[in-house]
């Protein structure tokens, strides 16, 4: 019997308690709450997992809250490798590393290993995306395998991009 993968994984990365940057904890709390809600409103079929990736521990009450809008947590806050990286102000390798382990986690824990073979597709979007009106999941049916967005002016100024 062929089983074929009919399951979008949105992985939802997340820092909710960064070294750096210009939104205030608790406004980044509040905006990923509000990307998940949008994510779960355009996608409701979807398996959402929350990849947290904050160089400091988020705490367990904010990691349940978030659980609720989600299947699947992967609490990576305050993980060492991640935190060498923020500490230097170097956010997109430090979202490499979550990234990396949390395809690891996919391939490695049984229960995600079991998941991993009813998806059709991956996605990756960052926790306080907000899905616009138009966006529809069957649009992305057609392409191939790995699908880019393309590269959006940074906030930070040209020599620390």
């Amino acid at each position: 019997m062929n089983i074929i993968p009919d399951k979008q994984l949105f992985i939802v990365t997340s820092a909710l308690y960064p070294r750096m940057g210009v939104i205030g904890r608790e406004e980044r709390f509040k905006q990923t709450i509000e990307g998940l809600k949008s994510l779960r409103e355009k996608c409701p079929e979807a398996i959402v997992m929350l990849a947290e990736g904050s160089p400091d521990k988020v705490s367990d009450e904010k990691i349940k809250e978030l659980s609720d809008y989600v299947e699947v947590v992967a609490d990576f806050s305050g993980d060492k490798d991640i935190a060498q990286f923020a500490a230097i102000g170097r956010k997109s390798e430090a979202e490499n590393v979550l990234m990396l382990k949390t395809m690891m986690l996919l391939k490695q824990e049984p229960g995600l290993m079991k998941l991993r073979h009813s998806l059709s597709r991956i996605y990756k979007i960052s926790g306080r995306t907000i899905l616009n009106d138009g966006f529809d999941v069957v649009d992305h049916d057609h392409f191939g395998k790995y699908v880019f967005k393309k590269r959006i002016p940074t906030w930070l100024q040209s020599e620390h991009a």
